[in-house]
């Protein structure tokens, strides 16, 4: 009796989705496919987030953006901080919001505080189906971006990003930014035209990296979780707290403070935890 097993055909699709690691799921239409190696091909540059956004492409399973935000305020310093475990809102480096996402619980929740903060403003992109997903999902992501190794071509250059604060390069021949193009005749200065037009000293070819505001800021939800060990906030996952010296939700001054000490336990969800990594990497583990 023959064995009959069903084979699919290598397509140039599926040829340039090796070219990034990615392999076509079984039921996975070829415009998914195609929609996740073009992601995978913009995020090649270097950034800090890139392990991150690579959540959006490296599986089927596919997250979406959720929320734009705006700056209700153009000249207001505003940065959002998500990591692992929490979200930060701080205004002209004070804080205005912060709270972890497991407290949140559920999107609308998160879209619910969001509302109260007048500093920004908040449109829903996804149309349904996303109020009672849970806000733990959501992807690390900062507002305040640094874009790594950017070559720089001749004297002008038009950058890809606005909102730049700083340009500098590894040999320090960025040193001061000057308010007009005139003034970078003289080498280390450099100058912004409208955000992200770039004048410099010298004609050759420079890698720098600067870091800018990225606004409008999208805040993304995905099906697949991921945390860094070796980050400060994983410890929400691994302790029980007592900290009563901290402050969830809206803050501003009226804010009441109890400065008590903290008190820092293992939970038995993350001695668990602990066990696993150190199955995996028991060389690694510094805690």
């Amino acid at each position: 009796m023959a064995n009959i097993t069903k084979r699919r055909n290598s397509t140039t699709l599926d040829e340039a989705g090796l070219k990034y690691s990615l392999v076509r799921g079984r039921n996975e239409a070829s415009s998914d496919f195609l929609s996740r190696v073009i992601k995978a091909n913009s995020n090649l540059e270097q950034s800090r987030y890139k392990l991150e956004r690579s959540l959006e492409y490296a599986t089927p399973l596919q997250g979406f953006e959720l929320f734009k935000i705006t700056k209700t305020n153009l000249k207001e310093n505003v940065e959002i901080s998500i990591n692992e475990t929490r979200i930060n809102i701080t205004v002209d480096e004070v804080i205005v919001y912060r709270n972890k996402l497991e407290k949140i619980k559920f999107l609308k929740n998160l879209k619910e505080d969001l509302d109260l903060i007048g500093n920004i403003s908040v449109e829903v992109i996804k149309e349904s189906g996303w109020e009672y997903l849970s806000a733990k999902n959501i992807v690390q992501n900062n507002s305040r971006k640094t874009r790594l190794n950017y070559s720089l071509k001749g004297v002008t250059q038009e950058l890809p990003d606005k909102n730049i604060e700083y340009v500098q390069d590894h040999l320090g021949l960025f040193v001061e930014r000057v308010e007009d193009e005139s003034f970078t005749l003289t080498n280390g200065h450099y100058h912004l035209e409208e955000d992200n037009t770039l004048h410099k000293y010298s004609s050759r070819l420079e890698s720098v990296f600067y870091k800018y505001e990225d606004f409008p800021f999208y805040i993304t939800w995905s099906p697949i979780r991921s945390y860094k060990v070796n980050a400060e906030e994983f410890d929400d996952i691994l302790k029980d707290r007592i900290k009563n010296s901290e402050v969830f939700g809206l803050v501003d001054e009226n804010t009441e403070v109890d400065n008590i000490e903290t008190v820092e336990v293992l939970s038995q969800r993350g001695a668990k935890i602990v066990n696993k990594i150190l199955e995996k990497h028991n060389t690694y583990w510094g805690k």
